[in-house]
């Protein structure tokens, strides 16, 4: 079983890439590592819903088949656009935080 930490940290730069670097200064300052929670809320405010199986198993670094066992284990929900699935973040924020 593959146990993550309720404290991960990640680095500034896929952060960055997901809401920008001015919005980074904004809620991090010039912090060079962020909390995986503190993150998920901040893209929770911006508006964002939704993350990519990429982008969140970057975030949370986990490989992509595991965010799939996690899906159809129900501990985590997402929808399915086209050919790539999207991750809930309200889910895996309750997921993270539960662990």
């Amino acid at each position: 079983m593959i146990t993550m930490p309720y404290n991960k940290f990640v680095d500034r730069t896929l952060i960055e890439k997901l809401i920008g670097k001015r919005k980074y200064r904004k809620y991090f300052g010039e912090s060079e590592v962020v909390s995986i929670v503190y993150a998920i809320n901040v893209l929770r405010n911006e508006g964002t819903k939704y993350l990519s199986a990429r982008m969140l198993s970057k975030l949370l670094g986990v490989t992509t088949v595991t965010l799939r066992n996690w899906l159809k284990q129900g501990k985590i929900k997402a929808i399915r656009r086209n050919r790539y699935w999207f991750y809930d973040l309200d889910s895996v924020l309750d997921f993270i935080s539960n662990r």
